[in-house]
């Protein structure tokens, strides 16, 4: 039932802690808390990080060598 309600449209873009209240002070249900819709989403693999993107893992930068004078790349 829980993965039901958080794949309705209305909650599809939503992380449970934003459905939760919604669903408890709009319609009246009272499903689940928080921590359970997290971990019946976990199981479901449903559940998406949230928040600040990582950081792109950056390659070294190239080696530049000079093997005589006035040599520039």
């Amino acid at each position: 039932m829980l993965l039901v309600v958080a794949n309705w449209p209305a909650f599809a873009d939503r992380c449970p802690h934003q459905s939760v209240p919604v669903l408890v002070s709009d319609q009246g249900r009272d499903l689940a808390s928080d921590s359970t819709f997290y971990r019946v989403l976990h199981a479901a693999n449903q559940l998406a990080r949230h928040g600040r993107p990582k950081a792109l893992a950056r390659p070294y930068p190239v080696l530049l060598v000079a093997n005589g004078p006035k040599q520039r790349r």
